[in-house]
């Protein structure tokens, strides 16, 4: 994943699936206390910011 505020962070991907559905969600997380987990926050803080401001 590439974004243009934080660049390329490092990101674990897990998909949960529900049984007979064709619902899917992905999760991305990153290492806790890491640079990458600052980067996410970051863009959580700022995708907030976008739609509440």
């Amino acid at each position: 994943m590439h974004r243009r505020l934080v660049g390329d962070p490092l990101l674990d991907g897990d998909v949960l699936t529900v049984p007979g559905s064709d619902l899917r969600i992905t999760v991305y997380t990153a290492v806790a206390g890491g640079a990458d987990a600052e980067s996410l926050e970051f863009l959580r803080v700022s995708a907030v910011h976008t739609v509440t401001g």
